[in-house]
C-alpha cells in the first residue's frame, strides 16, 4: 500500500501496523489483562470512543462540545456513543434528595 500523495511516509507504516482489527484485538487483550473483559461489551475502538464521549460529557456538561470533538454531524449521532455511568445515576438520584 502506498501513502496518498502529499502524506508522510509514516502513513504507510501506520496503516500497515494499526488496522482496526489489530487495534480491537489489543483493546480486547488489555481488557482481559485488567480483569474487565465482558464479551457483551465488545471491547474495541467503538467502546473506547463511547467512553471518551461519555467522560467528556460528564466533564463539560455540553453535548455540543462532545459532538464537535467527536467529529459528528449531529447530536443524534453523538447520542449513540453516550451511556449513563453509575456515578451519573447516583448524582441524578441524589439531586432529588430535597423531595425527602
Amino acid at each position: 500500500m502506498h501513502p496518498p500523495v502529499g502524506t508522510s511516509p509514516f502513513f504507510a507504516l501506520a496503516v500497515t501496523l494499526f488496522t482496526q482489527l489489530s487495534i480491537n484485538e489489543h483493546v480486547r487483550r488489555t481488557f482481559e489483562q485488567a480483569g474487565l473483559y465482558q464479551k457483551e461489551l465488545k471491547p474495541g475502538l467503538h467502546l473506547l470512543r463511547a467512553c471518551y464521549a461519555t467522560l467528556l460529557l460528564e466533564a463539560t456538561g455540553n453535548v455540543e462540545t462532545v459532538r464537535d470533538l467527536m467529529g459528528h454531524c449531529s447530536i443524534t449521532v453523538t447520542e449513540r456513543y453516550l451511556f449513563a455511568t453509575p456515578g451519573a445515576k447516583r448524582a441524578a438520584v441524589k439531586a432529588l434528595d430535597f423531595l425527602a
